[in-house]
């Protein structure tokens, strides 16, 4: 399969992405094999080139680049620490037109009109209101994953953090990242899940999502032979608080 720009285009219209959203994508690398071009390079370098003609001056793209640094106790450098989460990521990372935040666990790449915004997000939270996924939710963004599961919504840890759920706690982690070309001191808290939570503590969103689906805030449309689904990130929280009130383990039940 070989999908060229229109393909891409009408696919995130399909999924009622508009030029000037504000959109997190989560992706699996082998998306890009549907992609037109003689080679995986090509490929690879035709499928980041047709996202960015896509969007206009207001839009904005964002791509986890989580490294867990802090967590494995070793120092995060945004210009040259890997991304734990693939060749997806990565390529996205090493683009000439992205940047990246020196968040030391769960940073994000990013181009567009909201990057001076992103770069403010707090470094001290992982999923507070001040961090990366509280801004999506202030800013009503879109969130898309390509080829993965709607249960890889990071953004789902915000909402649980804001209500409060009991499955995870705060557990702070310190050590360093370079910054300016200079090793600084950090230290971030992190809503971690409760391991020896008396039932498993993984997000099981089939729920939500049916009740999203029918709401019509939920869109199921393929990228060619992949799946991928797409969702508000304002309407999954009010959804998600709603159905938390009710039962504290609707995420994950």
């Amino acid at each position: 399969m070989n999908l060229k720009k229109e393909d891409l285009f009408k696919f995130l219209q399909n999924h009622n992405i508009k030029r000037n959203d504000l959109v997190l994508i989560h992706g699996n690398a082998a998306i890009f094999t549907q992609v037109q071009g003689d080679s995986k390079k090509e490929k690879i370098r035709n499928f980041w080139k047709f996202i960015k003609d896509y969007f206009d001056k207001r839009g904005t793209i964002i791509v986890p680049t989580f490294s867990y640094s802090l967590t494995n106790k070793k120092v995060f450098n945004s210009k040259k620490t890997a991304s734990t989460l693939g060749k997806f990521a990565e390529t996205f990372r090493k683009l000439k037109f992205t940047d990246r935040t020196n968040h030391p666990i769960f940073s994000v790449s990013f181009f567009g009109s909201h990057s001076k915004d992103i770069m403010k997000c707090s470094n001290d939270t992982c999923f507070g209101q001040n961090s990366l996924f509280g801004y999506l939710n202030l800013k009503k963004a879109k969130l898309l994953c390509l080829g993965c599961s709607y249960n890889e919504f990071t953004y789902t840890h915000y909402i649980e953090e804001k209500f409060g759920i009991n499955y995870r706690y705060h557990k702070k982690f310190k050590g360093f990242y370079i910054f300016k070309g200079k090793k600084r001191k950090i230290e971030t808290n992190y809503f971690v899940r409760d391991l020896d939570y008396s039932i498993d503590t993984k997000l099981n969103l089939k729920k939500i999502i049916s009740i999203l689906k029918k709401k019509k805030k939920y869109r199921y449309k393929n990228f060619g032979r992949l799946s991928s689904h797409s969702v508000d990130a304002k309407y999954f929280y009010l959804e998600a608080v709603k159905k938390l009130k009710i039962n504290k383990h609707y995420l994950i039940g």
